[in-house]
């Protein structure tokens, strides 16, 4: 079953798996690096879990690669699930490669993605270029994303494709010695069949299936603020804006605090608020028939916090066997709770809430 539509809880699995998108400051090429993972999500009646692999290695001085591999096993009995269908299992395989080539202060970045499940297949290929000025106290970056998916039904003979353009645009500013500020611009446009084909709107109680625009357009501003901490800690600060043309409106705030613990362990503590609007064209029950109709929960009205914790311990410092220069491992858990303001659990009348727990555990090793 094709998770068509980005939501919350596909965001809490991409979050948990950034470990895989590494930052990395312009002109210095990414470390040669080995990261693996193994990833769990449960919550709303849904599993989601499955390895990852993300390898890196320079070929030159000024040339680097990286291929990776990413792994959903999904089994669901979620709220739309028991409303109007059976529950399902699935499979999503991701592959991913990338280069990486600098010179003197600016790095480029090339990318090619592609995941497929039973019913939903997408190709991704990106670019991205960062550019160091004002004596490396500045960077600037931009990027752009063009995106190939093929949706279906796996009961049916339906197909239908979306083509998918994201833009992104960014500045990153050292204020002083230990404070570094970023602000990001992110425009996405999204054009085709938008909806999840299996999810079914209520009209005076009847269910009828969805009908969303084949256009989406979104914008979003963020702004984060690291701050370097005298006792070997740091602490940071983000908030998200964004708005789109389905007119649904996001906040999301978010605050982490890093600090050593002895030599070796390194802690992370965090906390993540989000709140957004319903889009104009959604409704718990319509009282009738309009040409756009959506009961996804997901374009309801919410809130959603999350608390997380993440444990890290150094192996070793010092090169192993002529091969390895130093090796970590990483544990990480959040606890996240969804409160919908006007989707309704059909099982017994009451608004809808629900827990999610994520855990993730990372090997990552330097050479």
């Amino acid at each position: 079953m094709a998770v068509v539509a980005i939501n919350p809880l596909r965001r809490s699995l991409v979050i948990a798996c950034c470990i895989f998108a590494s930052i990395t400051h312009a002109a210095v090429l990414p470390d040669n690096r080995a990261d693996i993972m193994y990833h769990s999500y449960q919550g709303d009646g849904v599993t989601v879990n499955g390895p990852a692999l993300l390898v890196r290695k320079d070929l030159t001085a000024n040339v680097s690669v990286s291929g990776s591999y990413y792994a959903d096993t999904i089994s669901s009995a979620s709220i739309d699930v028991v409303a109007t269908a059976s529950p399902y299992a699935d499979k999503r395989d991701e592959w991913g490669m990338g280069i990486d080539y600098v010179h003197n202060n600016a790095l480029l970045n090339l990318s090619y993605l592609t995941s497929k499940e039973s019913d939903y297949s997408a190709d991704t290929l990106d670019v991205n270029l960062s550019q160091e000025v004002f004596a490396g106290m500045t960077t600037l970056s931009l990027g752009f994303s063009r995106g190939w998916d093929n949706v279906g039904r796996s009961d049916t003979s339906f197909r239908d494709v979306v083509d998918r353009y994201q833009y992104r645009l960014g500045v990153s500013q050292v204020l002083t010695k230990t404070l570094v500020v970023n602000l990001d611009y992110e425009g996405i446009s999204d054009e085709g069949y938008l909806n999840n084909p299996y999810r079914y709107a209520r009209v005076l109680s009847a269910f009828v299936p969805e009908r969303y625009p084949r256009t989406h357009t979104s914008n979003a501003l963020a702004i984060r603020a690291i701050q370097y901490l005298p006792w070997r800690g740091s602490a940071r600060v983000d908030y998200r804006y964004s708005r789109d043309t389905w007119e649904l409106a996001a906040h999301t705030l978010e605050f982490s605090y890093n600090q050593y613990i002895k030599t070796r362990w390194l802690s992370e503590w965090r906390y993540r608020y989000y709140s957004q609007n319903a889009a104009s064209f959604y409704s718990d029950n319509f009282q009738s028939e309009l040409n756009f109709m959506a009961r996804d929960k997901e374009l309801s009205e919410f809130t959603s916090h999350t608390v997380g914790v993440k444990l890290s311990y150094f192996l070793f410092q010092k090169k192993l066997a002529n091969v390895i220069d130093n090796a970590t491992v990483h544990v990480g858990y959040d606890f996240l709770t969804f409160n919908y303001d006007n989707f309704t659990d059909l099982r017994n009348g009451r608004l809808y809430e629900f827990n999610a727990h994520v855990l993730q555990f990372i090997f990552s090793a330097w050479y």
